[in-house]
C-alpha cells in the first residue's frame, strides 16, 4: 500500500521495463497507490491468470494500469475496484486529467493485451471507464462479462479512446451505467455500456448489450472527443 496517494505505483506490485512476471491463483485486496491500485505494469510482459483483484483504490486504474508492453489477463475477477477523482493530484501539474479517476477495473495505455474468460463485476470509475479504460493500442477482450460496473462521466463498462482499436469477441455487457456525476453539462452520462471517443475504432463481434443505462447512448455512445478539436469514432 502507497503511504502517499500521489505518488505511490503499483499498491501491490510494481513491475517495470525488461521484467517478465506470471501470477497464477493469487489475489490482489484492498491496495491502493496513485497509478495502479494493485498492479502497476510498465513496459513489461506479464500474465496474470485465475486471479482475483478486488477492492483496490487509484486515481488512474484502481485494479491494474498497464503502460505499454504485452499482457495476458485470462480467468480472473476484476471486482469492485474504484478509480477516484482528486482535484489536489500533484502529478497533474497541466491539469491535462483534472482530478482523473479513470479505469476502475483496468487501465489500458499503449499495450498490446489480451483479456480472456474474466469478469468485471461492481467496479465503479469517478469519470471514465468503469470496467476499462483504453487509450491508445489494439487490446482484445474476448469472452468476458461486464456487470454493475459504472462510471460518472462515460463508459459505464468501458470507455475506450486516443485512437485505439480494440476488439470485442463474445463478451457480454449487462446492467452497466454511465451515472452523469462528472463532467460539463451536455458532455456527460455517456454509453451505458460502451464509450467510444477521440478517433477510435471499436470492433464488436458476437457480442451482447443488455439493460444497461446511461443520459446519453444507454448502450453505447460514438463520440468526437474534444469540444475544439473533435476527432470522430466507428463502432
Amino acid at each position: 500500500f502507497a503511504l502517499d496517494p500521489y505518488l505511490g505505483w503499483g499498491g501491490g506490485v510494481c513491475a517495470e521495463q525488461t521484467a517478465a512476471v506470471t501470477f497464477v491463483d493469487c489475489n490482489f485486496v484492498d491496495n491502493g497507490a496513485q497509478t495502479g491500485g494493485a498492479l502497476y505494469l510498465g513496459s513489461t510482459t506479464v500474465d496474470i491468470v485465475s486471479s482475483h483483484i478486488t477492492g483496490n483504490t487509484a486515481l488512474r486504474g484502481g485494479g491494474i494500469y498497464a503502460d505499454n508492453g504485452d499482457v495476458l489477463i485470462r480467468d480472473c475477477n476484476v471486482v469492485a475496484n474504484w478509480a477516484r477523482q482528486d482535484v489536489n493530484d500533484v502529478n497533474d501539474v497541466n491539469g491535462v486529467n483534472p482530478g482523473v479517476g479513470y479505469g476502475a477495473g483496468l487501465a489500458l495505455v499503449m499495450s498490446e493485451a489480451e483479456i480472456w474468460d474474466s469478469n468485471f463485476f461492481a467496479n465503479d470509475a469517478d469519470s471514465s471507464g468503469g470496467g476499462v479504460y483504453v487509450r491508445g493500442g489494439a487490446p482484445t477482450f474476448i469472452n468476458n462479462l461486464f456487470y454493475q460496473n459504472a462510471a460518472g462521466r462515460d463508459g459505464g463498462a468501458m470507455s475506450v479512446n486516443a485512437d485505439s482499436k480494440p476488439l470485442l469477441r463474445n463478451n457480454t455487457f449487462h446492467s452497466n451505467a454511465a451515472l452523469a456525476t462528472a463532467g460539463g453539462e451536455g458532455r456527460n452520462g455517456l454509453g451505458g455500456a460502451l464509450y467510444a471517443g477521440h478517433g477510435s475504432e471499436v470492433t464488436i463481434i458476437d457480442s451482447i448489450f443488455w439493460q444497461n443505462s446511461a443520459l446519453r447512448g444507454g448502450e453505447i455512445a460514438v463520440g468526437s472527443g474534444a469540444e475544439f478539436e473533435p476527432v470522430c469514432s466507428t463502432v
